[in-house]
């Protein structure tokens, strides 16, 4: 289930990375040459940044690919190396989900208000929704990684006893 949903998402980043490039382009070529822009063209790659960037927070929690720096891990022991791994995904659900939660109450503010962007006239809420769900999302697979134990993270909680 969870390569299904690893899958799905790596797909939805390249469909949204495929449809920013080509509204880039598309935009680029109207602009320079015809002297006109593309309507909310602008709105478009920062709504489709949103997505990517969410998306991808996501992908790079589920597959264990965020920044590591190892600068105590040759000093400390194995039992201290589990309890790092759990604070540090203790914090990395805490800030994603305190994320989660403000674009919860951002997104239903902007209902609201019948808050809009400015040319396309797509609802800020929406947006603000989305980025509450991968975050959600993010925050969720930071405290399964807590626990759970696979190839690369060797220090999960369950792996206590073994130590």
């Amino acid at each position: 289930m969870t390569h299904r949903l690893t899958a799905f998402a790596t797909y939805l980043a390249s469909a949204l990375l495929l449809i920013l490039m080509v509204a880039m382009f598309f935009d680029t070529i109207a602009r320079n040459i015809f002297n006109s822009p593309i309507k909310g063209g602008g709105e478009l790659v920062g709504i489709l940044q949103v997505g990517m960037i969410f998306v991808g927070l996501a992908l790079v929690a589920v597959r264990d690919e965020h920044i590591c720096v190892d600068i105590f891990d040759s000093v400390i022991g194995p039992r201290l190396r589990i309890v790092q791994h759990a604070l540090s995904c203790l914090l990395g659900a805490g800030v994603f989900g305190v994320l989660s939660y403000e674009s919860v109450i951002l997104g239903g503010r902007s209902f609201s208000y019948g808050d809009n962007t400015g040319a396309l006239k797509f609802p800020v809420g929406i947006l603000l929704w989305f980025i509450a769900a991968m975050s959600a999302l993010t925050a969720l697979i930071f405290l399964i990684k807590m626990f759970v134990k696979n190839g690369s993270n060797q220090y999960s909680i369950d792996n206590l006893n073994e130590v």
